[in-house]
């Protein structure tokens, strides 16, 4: 379940509008909408810095104020991006003290966003995640590359990998897939004690990456209003 592939041409339906199923797993730089409307996360922030994307983007101290005074009004509605300074040329006057590891911790401490139930790796890490899409997926069904930031995504109410391939992983309809916005439990930080992807013949990384797929959607966060669109998991029940 990544940005960067999709699976399945279902629709996800939800009290806040009916979404293609591929918002899971949409390419960079597409900005995320609804097929019918419902309420959708707009720039409503005129102070913050927003990217191509949509995500709001935080990247030193002074963005970090500004979200913890918007404090109730980005969990249900704005997708967020913690990145570490200097990522995009942020000014250097404005990064003492602020990390991405440090803002994350700030915001949950705030009450603005929640915990994750899956430890996030470091920005600027180097990872292995798990690749089961795509058209056509990896052969090893896995990819190499750097954390660039960690997001929060309103829609599933869960947080995200972003990582920046260091060799193309797969395609998608002819299109090489550089990179991925993926779930934490798809993720491997290369050189901690869990077993690596690499070690892992395709068919586990497949098994495991459903078993871990089903967990995600039991424990996903009922106020999403989503349910499992594969209708393996009954979701809130």
């Amino acid at each position: 379940m990544t940005h960067s592939i999709a699976t399945v041409s279902l629709n996800i339906k939800s009290d806040r509008g009916t979404w293609p199923y591929d918002i899971a797993a949409t390419c960079f730089g597409k900005v995320r909408t609804p097929c019918d409307g419902g309420i959708m996360a707009q720039r409503r922030h005129p102070n913050l810095a927003y990217r191509q994307d949509g995500f709001i983007r935080i990247t030193n101290r002074d963005e970090l104020e500004l979200l913890v005074a918007c404090r109730g009004s980005i969990a249900d509605r704005e997708d967020v991006a913690f990145e570490e300074p200097g990522h995009h040329c942020s000014p250097q006057s404005t990064i003492r003290g602020y990390s991405a590891a440090s803002a994350i911790e700030r915001v949950i401490a705030t009450g603005i966003l929640p915990t994750p139930k899956t430890e996030l790796p470091i920005v600027g890490t180097m990872v292995q995640t798990m690749e089961v899409g795509g058209k056509p997926p990896p052969a090893r069904h896995y990819g190499v590359g750097l954390v660039m930031a960690l997001e929060w995504d309103w829609f599933f109410r869960s947080w995200r990998v972003e990582v920046k391939f260091d060799q193309p992983t797969g395609g998608w309809y002819g299109y090489p897939i550089l990179g991925t916005h993926t779930f934490p439990f798809d993720v491997h930080v290369i050189g901690s004690s869990d077993r690596p992807f690499s070690d892992m013949s395709p068919e586990e990384i497949k098994t495991l990456h459903e078993v871990r797929r089903q967990q995600f959607w039991r424990e996903i966060d009922p106020a999403s209003g989503l349910h499992d669109p594969s209708g393996t998991v009954r979701t809130h029940e």
